[in-house]
C-alpha cells in the first residue's frame, strides 16, 4: 500500500498498459514539501518503480506520450529546469533562473505538443506574462536546447 502522501499525476499518462505515474511527496512538516519523487505504479499488483530524477525535484511534466520528460528543482533562490530526451537517458539542465526575479530566460512549463514542442508561460523578462512555445532545437553534434528566437 502506498503512503498517504502519494498522488496521481494530474496529466494524462500512457493509456496502453497497466502502468501509470504517481508522485510521492517528502514532507518535513505542515506546508513543507522537501521533494516530489515520481514513481511508476503497476495498477494491477501495486508494485512501484522509481523514476530517475535530477536532485531534489519539486515538479514534473509528462510529454505527449505520457513519459516524464521535464523536471524542476530549487536551489537557494534559483529554479533549474531539466530535460530528459529518452526514457533511459540522464537528465540535463535546460535553463536556470532566479525564481523570484525571473529574467529573460524565465518561464513556466505548461505542456508538450505532439512534435515535442514545449508550451510555456513567459514574459521574456518584461511586461505581462503570456503563452509562448519553446522549440527544442538540435544542432549537429549538440543536444537539443531552448531556442529563444522561436518564442512567440
Amino acid at each position: 500500500m502506498l503512503p498517504w502522501h502519494t498522488y496521481m499525476v494530474p496529466q494524462r499518462g500512457t493509456q496502453d498498459s497497466e502502468w501509470t505515474y504517481v508522485t510521492d511527496r517528502s514532507i518535513a512538516g505542515p506546508g513543507d514539501v522537501r521533494e516530489v519523487k515520481m514513481l511508476k505504479l503497476n495498477t494491477l499488483n501495486g508494485r512501484t518503480q522509481s523514476v530517475s530524477q535530477p536532485g531534489d525535484t519539486m515538479g514534473w511534466l509528462l510529454d505527449n506520450k505520457g513519459e516524464p520528460r521535464l523536471a524542476y528543482t530549487f536551489e537557494k533562490n534559483m529554479q533549474n529546469i531539466f530535460l530528459r530526451e529518452a526514457d533511459n537517458e540522464k537528465w540535463r539542465k535546460l535553463v536556470s533562473f532566479d525564481m523570484y526575479r525571473g529574467g529573460a530566460e524565465a518561464f513556466t512549463p505548461l505542456a508538450f505538443g505532439p512534435e515535442g514542442t514545449l508550451y510555456v508561460i513567459s514574459n521574456k523578462g518584461q511586461g505581462p506574462r503570456g503563452r509562448a512555445h519553446l522549440r527544442l532545437r538540435q544542432r549537429q553534434g549538440q543536444r537539443p536546447g531552448p531556442d529563444p528566437a522561436r518564442w512567440l
